[in-house]
């Protein structure tokens, strides 16, 4: 009978010196964060290109597809990569897909996100890469988590008047209002 008396005051007295934590801590002034990077304008698929190989900064998924693997470049576009030898992959292109984050495919279509539309681009021949189909308002934008991806701390919060968000860099915040 003490044992369990026991283990219940301890419980009772543990619990009581736990201090509440706040969910979202007080800034300091000129907090270091990040912010949105917005792409203001007309948004069309001439912005999709093929482009030279670039290196890799901030990835997000893959897609293995025959001998090719496809590597979001988070924001930016699709890293290609001829694997036909796994022992030796060489990045051979870079399709520019500004706000990319989500890749699959299927045969030779590969779909990617392009702001709120769903492009499907025929990756038969690399070289000469096509569109195949844009689905236009594919994704409700509302949805969307507006934060930064792969992030903790404070941010500044997007502002859906100001355009599409692009990425994130990192800023001196005067007065951040979100944190994650």
């Amino acid at each position: 009978m003490k044992a369990p008396f026991s283990l219940l005051f301890c419980s009772f007295l543990f619990i009581s010196c736990w201090e509440a934590q706040d969910d979202f801590p007080e800034p300091f002034p000129n907090e270091m964060g990040v912010r949105p990077v917005y792409f203001e304008g007309e948004i069309d698929t001439s912005f999709i290109n093929l482009l030279p190989p670039r290196e890799f900064q901030e990835l997000g998924n893959f897609v293995l597809q025959d001998d090719w693997m496809f590597i979001i470049e988070l924001f930016e576009g699709i890293h290609v990569i001829d694997n036909s030898d796994p022992a030796n992959p060489e990045t051979v292109a870079f399709i520019e897909v500004p706000s990319a984050r989500q890749i699959t495919a299927d045969g030779n279509a590969l779909f990617v996100n392009f702001f709120d539309d769903l492009v499907v681009l025929d990756i038969s021949n690399i070289e000469n890469l096509r569109i195949l189909d844009v689905v236009e308002s594919f994704y409700n934008t509302a949805d969307f988590n507006y934060s930064p991806p792969d992030y903790e701390g404070f941010f500044e919060c997007v502002d859906e008047k100001r355009g599409e968000v692009l990425g994130w860099e990192q800023a001196q915040l005067e007065d951040p209002q979100c944190w994650k």
